[in-house]
């Protein structure tokens, strides 16, 4: 409950954030729909969902592990599936923007396919296949 209590108010001040004009940084919100439907599109083969698997695992590896694997400022661990599962659009809001202080986006150094790969790999971990 805490966990899901701590996600909804960083979310909301992320997203209020964002609409007042956010920190300086790009606006990513019109690539949310862009990235889930890539994610949409490697579902679609057991190829596909494997490649895209892979692939994020590594982009995870790059960008994302040493604060999630240590669990950095409350990071959830992903690593056998931790955290809160989330929807698809929440978890790219969040790693396109960030989450206000506790994280940073990563909208300006990650391409659509990217994110859309590391969120294979953590709907593979929470599904316990990664």
């Amino acid at each position: 409950m805490r966990v899901t209590w701590t996600w909804a108010i960083w979310s909301s001040l992320t997203v209020a954030v964002a609409v007042a004009g956010g920190c300086g940084g790009t606006d990513h919100s019109d690539r949310i729909d862009g990235v889930v439907g890539l994610y949409a599109a490697v579902q679609e083969t057991e190829s596909a969902w494997s490649s895209s698997i892979a692939r994020g695992e590594d982009v995870y590896e790059t960008s994302c592990a040493e604060c999630h694997d240590a669990g950095t400022m409350g990071a959830p661990d992903f690593r056998e599936g931790g955290g809160d599962a989330h929807a698809d659009d929440e978890y790219v809001d969040v790693v396109l923007h960030g989450l206000f202080i506790r994280m940073p986006g990563f909208g300006d150094e990650l391409s659509d396919q990217e994110v859309a790969d590391v969120l294979a790999a953590i709907r593979a971990r929470e599904a316990g296949g990664a």
